[in-house]
């Protein structure tokens, strides 16, 4: 991954804070943020932010970025050049970047959290069921509209036997 910001405005750690600091205004002087100010917004000491600053680290850990982020109200990805994760397009074979696009759809947030709450037993009677669901409206059984109606019987009758579930 490139150490490019997405904006281009400084290729090193040094150089984007430097950025961010010259174009980020105390309010009450109207002045860019001095060197203690920004060591008493973040808790950080002042000799970090001058270290930083210098580009004596070439990345601080996260949370401290988090700290500075927060206090210039600038996201984490200025800051460190990362290209947000959501912004990364995803490829074919790409697991994580199928995820990620799921997720944009809330109703996928929300029905993964909500399968989350689920016991092991459930959450396969669930991917079952979803499988079962992909299979109807794509058609893609061999046996076609019968072996579809078959599931669909079978899952109502397990939903008919809810002694079988745990509590």
């Amino acid at each position: 991954m490139s150490s490019e910001s997405p904006s281009g405005a400084g290729t090193t750690f040094a150089e984007r804070l430097r950025n961010i600091r010259e174009s980020s205004r105390n309010p009450a002087t109207q002045e860019p943020y001095t060197v203690r100010e920004i060591a008493e917004g973040t808790g950080l000491s002042q000799t970090y932010i001058r270290v930083l600053l210098r580009g004596e680290v070439e990345m601080p850990s996260a949370a401290r970025v988090q700290r500075l982020a927060r206090f210039f109200g600038a996201t984490i990805e200025e800051l460190t050049g990362e290209v947000p994760l959501d912004d990364i397009p995803a490829r074919e074979g790409d697991v994580d970047g199928a995820i990620r696009q799921a997720l944009r759809d809330s109703r996928i947030k929300d029905f993964a959290l909500r399968a989350g709450k689920l016991g092991p037993r459930e959450k396969s009677v669930v991917l079952r069921m979803v499988n079962d669901a992909l299979d109807f409206v794509s058609g893609a059984s061999a046996e076609g509209e019968g072996r579809n109606r078959r599931t669909t019987d079978r899952l109502a009758d397990e939903e008919a036997r809810p002694d079988d579930l745990p509590e």
